[in-house]
C-alpha cells in the first residue's frame, strides 16, 4: 500500500494543535512521499518530519490550501491531507478535528472553511474523527456521508510528565481566548481566588481589551507566555495548582491530557469532548455560574480530593499515546484501502 501525505498544514501554521499533531503522526508512520511547499521548506519548524522525497509546489501558499491534488502516481494509493484537501485519483482520507466554524462562526472565512471541509469530506473514502463528540457532530452535519469513518484519539508528547516538584500559587490557562474558550469567565473565577496568579499560555498577544479587563479584575496577578516549548510548558503544569480550562466546546482538548500527565489537576466544563477525554480525572464546572463553580473548586482545598485527582489524571493520560494513534491510523488506512482498491 502506497501512502502519500500532504503537509500543507506547515504552510498554514508554524505552531498549533493541528501542525503539532500532524508532525507526531508523520514521525510515527513515515509515509512514502510527503508533499511540502516552498515556504515550508524555507521555514522548517518540524525538522524530524523532513521527507526523503519532496514534491514542491511553487504556487502561492495561501491559494494552495484550497487546491485539490492530482498526482501522476498510478492508483490505487492512499492520500491523507493534513488540512481538508483530497486527491482526485487516490483513496483519500480526511481528518475532521472539530466543528468550531459550524457552531460559532458565520463570517466569510468560516463560509470558505465550511465549503472546503464539505468538499474534502464528500470526496474522501475515509474520515478520521478526533473524538466521539466530534463524530456525533459529523453525523449531524454530514448525515449522508457513505464512506468509512473512525474515531482515533491523538497522543500526548512524551515531554509531559510528573516531575514531583512543589507547586506554586499559579493557575494555568492554555490556548485560544476568544468566544467559546470562555476566557473572561476564567478571569471572573480568578477574581474570587485572590491568593492565586493566572498564567496565560499561548493564544497570541494579549490585545488592548484583554489587558484592560485583566487589570480591572486581577491587577498584578497575571502573566502571559506566548511561545514556550513542551518542556517549559510541562514545568508550568508541574508548578501550577491546577489547569483552568472552562472552554464550552472542544473537538478533543489536548491541554487536559498534558496537564494530567504532568500531575496537574484539571478544572473543566462537562461539555462536548471534555468528559470523554478527561474521564473521572477532572473537576467539572458549569462554566456559567460563578458562585456554584467557586464552591466546586473549593473542594480542591481538601488534600485528599486534590491528590486523588492527580493520581486519576496520571492514569488517564497513559491511555493516549502517539504509538497507539499511529497504529490505529495505519490500520484504518489498510481497511479503507482494502475496501476501495478493487474499485479503482
Amino acid at each position: 500500500m502506497k501512502l502519500i501525505y500532504d503537509c500543507i498544514i506547515y504552510s498554514l501554521q508554524h505552531s498549533g494543535g493541528i501542525s503539532h499533531s500532524w508532525s507526531k503522526l508523520e514521525t510515527h508512520i513515515k509515509p512514502d512521499i510527503r508533499l511540502l511547499y516552498r515556504d515550508c521548506e524555507e521555514n522548517i519548524f518540524y525538522p524530524e518530519c523532513l521527507p526523503s522525497k519532496k514534491i514542491i509546489n511553487n504556487g502561492i501558499p495561501f491559494l494552495n490550501r484550497y487546491k485539490n491534488i492530482s498526482l501522476a502516481e498510478k492508483p490505487p494509493f492512499v492520500f491523507h491531507s493534513s488540512y481538508y484537501r483530497y486527491c482526485k485519483n487516490a483513496i483519500s482520507i480526511t481528518t475532521v478535528h472539530d466543528f468550531i466554524y459550524e457552531h460559532f462562526k458565520k463570517d466569510m472565512k468560516s463560509l470558505v472553511h465550511k465549503m472546503q471541509k464539505r468538499n474534502a469530506v464528500y470526496n474522501s473514502q475515509g474520515v478520521i474523527l478526533a473524538s466521539e463528540s466530534t463524530s456525533k457532530d459529523f453525523d449531524s452535519f454530514f448525515p449522508d456521508y457513505k464512506g468509512k469513518k473512525r474515531v482515533i484519539y491523538v497522543g500526548i508528547a512524551p515531554e509531559y510528565a510528573n516531575l514531583a516538584i512543589p507547586t506554586k500559587n499559579n493557575v494555568i490557562f492554555v490556548g485560544g481566548r476568544t468566544g467559546y474558550k470562555n476566557f473572561e469567565y476564567a478571569i471572573k473565577l480568578m477574581k474570587k481566588m485572590t491568593h492565586l496568579t493566572l498564567q496565560i499560555i499561548g493564544g497570541g498577544s494579549l490585545d488592548k481589551n484583554e489587558i484592560i479587563y485583566l487589570n480591572k479584575n486581577i491587577p498584578g496577578r497575571y502573566e502571559h507566555y506566548q511561545s514556550i516549548s513542551n518542556k517549559e510548558l510541562n514545568l508550568k503544569y508541574n508548578e501550577a495548582k491546577y489547569l483552568l480550562y472552562p472552554s464550552l466546546y472542544e473537538g478533543f482538548g489536548v491541554p487536559v491530557l498534558e496537564a494530567q500527565a504532568a500531575g496537574c489537576p484539571v478544572i473543566c466544563c462537562c461539555v462536548s469532548s471534555l468528559p470523554e477525554v478527561a474521564g473521572d480525572a477532572a473537576l467539572y464546572i458549569s462554566g456559567k455560574n460563578i458562585d456554584d463553580d467557586i464552591e466546586r473548586i473549593s473542594q480542591l482545598d481538601d488534600p485528599k480530593i486534590y491528590n486523588v485527582l492527580i493520581e486519576k489524571g496520571l492514569e488517564n493520560s497513559k491511555k493516549f499515546t502517539w504509538k497507539k494513534c499511529a497504529e490505529e491510523t495505519y490500520a484504518f488506512y489498510e481497511e479503507v484501502y482494502d475496501f476501495y482498491a478493487g474499485k479503482e
